[in-house]
This record gives structure tokens, C-alpha cells and sequence, in this order.
């Protein structure tokens, strides 16, 4: 059995994305470029990726995912209709998180975010 000690933050997607993605797929952490990626950036740049942190997006086009995931620009806006079209997707990805040992999970989402988790 995987021991409970690690970490996942779970973070809505940002309509602001770095120019440069809309050629080519990047891991949604360079993409979204909203405030909390950029804030979570800088404190990886400064202090490293602890080994016991997952760090999970959540998308109206791509559902909830690992944020080193390669993506493509896109332009899709959450809403509650489509939240609940995501929420079975969310619920088998946070079960498998939490079966790989993610005892605690950080939420920042907004509330059109919600209903899908």
C-alpha cells in the first residue's frame, strides 16, 4: 500500500495563456498564466518541486489532469453546465490521486469550478 504523505493542489484553469502556446503543446503549468500559476512558478523556481506535490488543472476543454500535461491553446470558458458534465472524470481522477497516496488536497477553484468536483 502507497503511504498517504503526499500533496496535491488542484487549480482552476486561467483564460490568460502564454503567447508562445498557441504554436505548440506545453505543460499546462507554463500555459496558464494566471496569478496563482504565476505565484505557484515562482515559488518552484525558488524552492523546487517538493517530491511529495502533485499539482492537478482543471479545464473546461481538458477536465481535470496532471499539470505537466501537455496542451494546445484553446479558448473554452467553465460553466456549471459543463462542471457537471466533468464531475464522473473528476471523481475518477481525484480517487486515483488519492490511491497513489495523496492524502491531502489543496482546492483553489472558483464557483463555476465547483460543481465538478
Amino acid at each position: 500500500m502507497t503511504q498517504m504523505n503526499n500533496h496535491l493542489i488542484l487549480l482552476s484553469c486561467s483564460d490568460k495563456k502564454s503567447g508562445h502556446s498557441r504554436n505548440r503543446a506545453l505543460p499546462a503549468i507554463e500555459t496558464y498564466n494566471g496569478p496563482m500559476y504565476q505565484s505557484l512558478r515562482k515559488f518552484l523556481r525558488e524552492y523546487h518541486w517538493p517530491a511529495n506535490l502533485s499539482i492537478s488543472a482543471l479545464s473546461a476543454q481538458h477536465g481535470l489532469f496532471g499539470a505537466i500535461k501537455g496542451i494546445e491553446h484553446y479558448d473554452l470558458r467553465m460553466t456549471p453546465e459543463r462542471a457537471r458534465t466533468l464531475t464522473a472524470q473528476c471523481r475518477g481522477a481525484l480517487s486515483k490521486w488519492r490511491d497513489d497516496g495523496h492524502a491531502d488536497v489543496h482546492v483553489a477553484l472558483g464557483k463555476d469550478y465547483m460543481p465538478a468536483v
